[in-house]
């Protein structure tokens, strides 16, 4: 399961190029099926692959890492499905996992109740909000810096990440990251396209599922909260939760801060991964 924080902030920042589609959610990727197979190196050392069906509407990734950090060493075997109505999570170590509603399917809701102008003012103030964000920090985004593997890639850097995504997608072909003395570099080594096995998207047998009820009412809370702010062209406010995700400025009952700092090196990866769309597509 992706960190709501950062779903959230990836499903408003692919409106930058949304205003000929219907919803602005629904991006299409460059392929129908494929498979990515990227290698790790650097303090985490691995593999990660990423199946894709349906242009993007459902996507696989099956990531299996080791992180070395002051000599102690820390496995993950991950996979995350994402399908348009649920989000899961699945740890192959402990043969457990957790789903959640898709929070895309939220802010789609929360899109199409509002006026056609209302829209329109979601994918302006989406692009707006994106560009100060980047430049306040400091960031670089460059269109069409370079091809890998085929594909056309805008290059973003920000706060020590470097990512390099197909153009007009989040889809990360390079990935370079020196944060807190943590060097991650992920690099695609071949997209295959085509079938993929649809077991590949299927939760695996004899993992024990729990459905995080808190999760989807937050994140539709949350969604809620994010649309009516782009309406009015604010930025949404977070905070965090007994998770240490970040949220808006309110949190339900059962959810306590225990004062986590910063995020774990994998939401920063995803985060400048999805910072990328964050006003990168604006022309």
């Amino acid at each position: 399961m992706k960190k709501i924080v950062i779903c959230l902030l990836a499903l408003m920042l692919t409106a930058t190029t949304a205003a000929a589609i219907e919803s602005p959610w629904e991006k299409k990727l460059p392929f129908k099926t494929a498979t990515i197979d990227y290698t790790i190196t650097g303090t985490q050392k691995g593999t990660k692959t990423i199946y894709v069906k349906d242009y993007g509407r459902t996507v696989a990734e099956y990531r299996n890492v080791s992180t070395t950090v002051f000599g102690m060493t820390q496995k993950e075997n991950i996979i995350d499905i994402t399908t348009p109505e649920w989000e899961y999570s699945i740890d192959l170590e402990q043969r457990t996992g957790t789903k959640m509603v898709n929070p895309e399917k939220y802010l789609i809701e929360e899109f199409q109740k509002l006026s056609k102008s209302d829209q329109k003012k979601v994918i302006k103030n989406s692009e707006e909000l994106g560009m100060n964000t980047v430049d306040g920090m400091q960031g670089e985004i460059k269109k069409n810096d370079t091809k890998i593997l085929g594909y056309m890639c805008d290059k973003t850097s920000m706060m020590g990440v470097t990512v390099y995504t197909i153009s007009g997608t989040p889809v990360p072909l390079k990935l370079e990251s020196n944060m807190m003395g943590m060097k991650i570099n992920e690099t695609a080594t071949g997209i295959k396209k085509g079938g993929v096995s649809s077991s590949k998207f299927n939760v695996p047998s004899g993992i024990n599922i729990r459905h995080d009820v808190q999760a989807d009412q937050m994140s539709k809370m949350h969604a809620k909260n994010m649309i009516q702010s782009l309406v009015n062209g604010e930025m949404p406010a977070v905070s965090k939760d007994a998770y240490g995700e970040s949220y808006g400025d309110e949190e339900p009952d059962g959810y306590q801060d225990e004062n986590q700092e910063g995020m774990s090196s994998e939401q920063m990866q995803q985060m400048k991964q999805m910072m990328q769309m964050f006003g990168g597509q604006k022309e």
